[in-house]
């Protein structure tokens, strides 16, 4: 049981680690006011440029006005905005600007760096027993 224990409690320390590094970063990007699902909102919307109001709804599950004020914020911190389709007046696609580009961008480079900082430390067979580990607990 002991094993189990100290697991977690490095977990915990990895987790809290993450999370000040996310908060350092956040910082740097000026965009410390922004929650994590907002994050996650702009990596989405970067990921399917054709995006429109009703496809977030959809793909998050919830009300087509909780996804109005998701955009109203994510407007408010100047990182997406609505542009109108040039073939149906009636739709309008949620874009990024290039302060939400800059965003998404960099949080994905502070992840990969804080990883790689992490790992550096490691054998390559150790990288492939955590790999099998992350597997198995992630998948």
């Amino acid at each position: 049981m002991y094993k189990k224990e100290e697991l977690t409690s490095l977990i915990i320390k990895f987790y809290n680690e993450l999370s000040k590094f996310s908060i350092e970063t956040s910082k740097e990007l000026g965009s410390y006011d922004m929650q994590i699902k907002q994050f996650h909102y702009l990596s989405l919307i970067d990921k399917n440029p054709e995006m429109t109001s009703s496809e977030l709804s959809e793909i998050l599950n919830i009300t087509k006005p909780s996804v109005t004020e998701i955009i109203n914020k994510l407007t408010k911190f100047e990182c997406v905005y609505r542009e109108q389709s040039e073939l149906d007046k009636r739709v309008f696609y949620i874009k990024l600007t290039e302060k939400g580009k800059n965003i998404v961008r960099l949080k994905e480079l502070s992840a990969e760096k804080f990883a790689k900082e992490r790992l550096d430390s490691l054998t390559d067979e150790e990288i492939s027993n955590f790999i099998k580990i992350f597997r198995k607990l992630f998948s």
